[in-house]
């Protein structure tokens, strides 16, 4: 016997008697939270019993819910609606039901969402008799709920939107070949955003055509290799774009008075064109196309502006980095126009992220952790590059990237707490007395100490009245490559078990291995020493390795 069951022992008159039989009337308005629907089934699936309250919950006549008496509940609308089948299944099933939601069309037309409890009546020999029905109306709290959770979802793919522009962007700096930054730069924004089409177009020296430079999918390479232009007028969104100097966008193409079609694009539903200027010229523009009605928008817009404003300044400073090459002068001016324009448009990522913490500081509060983890990496990235920009792009040495990078995240924490730092270095042969690691491999290595040291402060130093980081760094030379091994410690409790059985990964983690990957290519092993460790082994790449015995 069910533990929730109830013993019947009287009849649908006896019900009445007990419960007061329905009355007919108008509708009445919708109840209260709080009110409460019984409704009672007999052995043959009939109603029996239905409360007065019922008809203010399921916003019926009276009159309506009276006519239900002796009528099996199989039979009703409400019964017939998808959503409730296998809900009534389980009751006539002899199951008990706690708390279980039902989503109902309403006949006026409105959802409803309707709370259901059950219990089975059993007689004394254990019988299943019928079953009583507790309902109540909870539309007004799940719409809501729902209502919350559009929020946080919005919040959090506007947060991701913020992290991949900045990730793109530091890549596209990073990239002095301007045909293969262009090409990357749309493979990227396409993969990273889910789009069905991206392609950049630059302006021909006539000033009169916008001429496609890089395209994706089968659709881009075969107008790429046709040559694919498009006239500077407002006879389409991309040459609109570059004529106003202003982002164009199109929600619903079909919509749009100039959007152009294309016959190779034909799932193309909603389009953003954006200009790319560079010291006050429109150079060109940009094209992306999604293929789902209304999936872009204003908020999107500034988004993908700002990185329209990142690729014009990285193709304009490839271009003159390509123009320059062969001038050592030149090329010393050019770097700095690039560390210039390069920190002013980190600045600009994190002048927005500033802002976005402000506003999210009262509002949900994993919202507000997770800019400011963002916030942290970006700064982690600007560090690497006043680095690189000190020595003109030339490897840096590893134990000064380490270390800088430790003291910006802890320097950021509002940690109290005195946390010594020590990061010692040691090289076979020994005659190497300073390793140095390449720019490629300098932002991705300040990533994974960013995490590392992020997750020690939240984690390991939290609860104690001082800490330390211990960062050992070794070398050998191995098979025609110099292997590093860096080996990463706090004071803390160490890593949860399931983290280390690998059940449970952060996004920070995930990051972490993600970076050793790529553009370490290397491994990374987690382990309890004394507090939490991490052990990452990469190879240095040749220019590095080069740096590294010249020294």
């Amino acid at each position: 016997m069910a533990e929730n069951s109830v013993r019947q022992s009287e009849t649908s008159s006896d019900s009445e008697a007990r419960y007061g039989a329905p009355n007919a009337g108008d509708r009445v308005p919708p109840p209260a939270t709080s009110a409460i629907g019984i409704m009672h089934i007999n052995t043959q699936h009939c109603i029996s019993y239905i409360s007065p309250t019922a008809a203010q919950i399921l916003e019926l006549e009276a009159s309506l819910l009276a006519s239900w008496l002796g009528y099996p509940i199989t039979q009703l609308e409400l019964a017939q609606d998808p959503q409730a089948q296998p809900i009534l299944a389980k009751i006539l099933s002899g199951k008990a039901l706690t708390g279980e939601q039902v989503r109902w069309k309403h006949p006026l037309g409105h959802t409803m969402y309707l709370e259901v409890h059950s219990a089975p009546l059993l007689a004394a020999s254990g019988a299943w008799e019928g079953a009583v029905i507790i309902f109540q109306n909870v539309t007004t709290r799940e719409l809501a709920l729902r209502a919350q959770r559009q929020m946080v979802a919005a919040l959090e793919r506007r947060t991701a939107q913020l992290e991949t522009a900045a990730q793109i962007a530091q890549a596209a700096s990073s990239i002095l070949n301007v045909d293969q930054l262009i090409n990357e730069s749309v493979h990227l924004l396409r993969d990273r955003f889910g789009l069905y089409y991206v392609g950049l177009f630059e302006v021909d020296p006539t000033g009169k055509w916008a001429v496609l430079r890089a395209g994706t999918g089968e659709a881009g390479q075969h107008l790429l290799a046709e040559g694919y232009r498009l006239p500077i007028d407002a006879s389409s969104m991309t040459g609109w774009c570059i004529t106003h100097r202003r982002a164009r966008l199109a929600p619903d193409v079909s919509q749009d008075a100039v959007y152009h079609l294309n016959p190779l694009l034909p799932e193309t539903r909603a389009e953003l064109a954006l200009p790319l200027t560079s010291r006050g010229e429109v150079i060109g523009a940009l094209s992306i196309q999604s293929a789902q009605e209304g999936a872009l928008n204003e908020a999107d817009m500034m988004v993908f502006q700002l990185l329209a404003d990142q690729l014009a300044t990285a193709i304009a400073n490839a271009r003159l980095y390509e123009q320059a090459r062969e001038d050592a002068l030149t090329k010393s001016m050019l770097l700095e126009e690039i560390n210039h324009r390069v920190k002013n448009n980190l600045a600009a990522i994190m002048g927005i992220l500033t802002l976005e913490m402000k506003r999210a500081f009262e509002g949900p509060q994993d919202y507000y952790a997770t800019l400011q983890d963002i916030y942290n990496r970006i700064q982690s990235i600007t560090t690497v590059h006043n680095l690189l920009a000190e020595t003109q792009w030339m490897p840096l040495p590893l134990v000064r990237l380490v270390e800088e990078i430790i003291h910006v995240v802890l320097g950021a924490s509002p940690l109290r707490q005195q946390i010594k730092v020590q990061v010692r270095s040691e090289a076979t042969p020994p005659d190497v007395e300073t390793l140095f690691i390449s720019p490629q491999q300098a932002t991705g290595l300040a990533i994974i100490i960013n995490e590392l040291t992020t997750n020690s402060i939240k984690h390991a130093f939290a609860a104690q009245e001082e800490g330390r980081i211990t960062v050992h760094i070794r070398s050998k030379k191995q098979n025609g490559s110099r292997q590093v091994h860096l080996e990463y410690r706090d004071t803390g409790p160490g890593w949860p078990a399931d983290v280390l059985n690998g059940t449970r990964s952060s996004i920070g983690l995930r990051l972490i291995r993600m970076t050793v990957i790529s553009p370490l290519r290397g491994q990374v092993v987690l382990y309890n020493d004394s507090g939490a460790a991490a052990a990452i082994t990469f190879e240095l790449l040749p220019a590095a390795e080069k740096a590294t015995l010249s020294r």
